[in-house]
């Protein structure tokens, strides 16, 4: 079973392994959307930080991407649709033989991912 945000595709875990290291995967899954708000309410900030450690050359295309990706998305989004939607592709592609509905019922968690949006809400 996979529990995760799929819509952004950060992390993935097992739903065992999850579950055995519960304040590490909340540790962990904090951090990135901590990360993504401060994207979304501070860019410059960000793209200097970027450019200040290399990881991009120029400020203004840090910058422009930062803008143009819409990083408070994960508070709107229901990662369940987004899930229905692909199994749903692939269930008609013959790729895999489970319903989305199966396999939204038995491979997805999503407690963690309401516990932390009820955790960061601004």
């Amino acid at each position: 079973m996979s529990v995760g945000v799929s819509y952004t595709k950060l992390t993935e875990a097992t739903a065992a392994s999850v579950w055995a290291n519960r304040r590490g995967a909340l540790r962990a899954m904090r951090a990135l959307f901590k990360a993504a708000d401060v994207c979304a309410r501070d860019p410059e900030r960000v793209a200097r930080y970027l450019v200040a450690k290399g990881y991009e050359k120029r400020y203004e295309a840090a910058l422009e991407v930062l803008n143009d990706l819409s990083y408070r998305r994960w508070r709107d989004m229901n990662p369940e649709d987004t899930v229905r939607f692909f199994a749903q592709r692939l269930h008609e592609a013959k790729i895999i033989k489970s319903s989305p509905h199966k396999i939204i019922t038995h491979g997805t968690d999503w407690r963690f991912l309401n516990e932390l949006k009820q955790e960061l809400k601004a």
